[in-house]
C-alpha cells in the first residue's frame, strides 16, 4: 500500500483514481450497448466454461450451453442487424 507524503499528493492520486473509474464505467456502458461486443463476451464465457473436463459436469454444462445459446439468440434478436450497404 502506498503511503503519501502529504494530503495534496493523496488528493491528486484520488482524483486520478476516480477519473479512471469514471472512464472505465463509460467504456463498459458503451460496450454493453454494442451487440457485437456483447456477443463476443458471451462467446468468451462459453469458451471459458468449456475448460471443464469432469464427466458429470460436462453433461450439465452441455445443457447450460444449449440454454445459453437460446438466451443469446433472444438477446441478440433485440438488436437490428448492421447493414453495411446503407453507407
Amino acid at each position: 500500500m502506498k503511503v503519501f507524503e502529504n494530503i495534496a499528493e493523496y488528493q491528486v492520486f484520488k482524483r486520478k483514481y476516480e477519473m479512471m473509474g469514471q472512464l472505465e464505467e463509460e467504456r463498459l456502458r458503451e460496450a454493453a450497448e454494442d451487440p457485437k461486443a456483447l456477443e463476443d463476451f458471451l462467446i468468451f464465457m462459453d469458451d471459458v466454461r468449456s475448460l471443464n473436463i469432469e464427466p458429470r459436469a460436462a453433461a450439465v454444462q452441455l445443457e447450460d450451453e444449449l440454454s445459453t445459446d437460446i438466451e443469446r439468440q433472444k438477446l441478440l434478436s433485440r438488436y437490428p442487424l448492421a447493414d453495411d450497404d446503407q453507407s
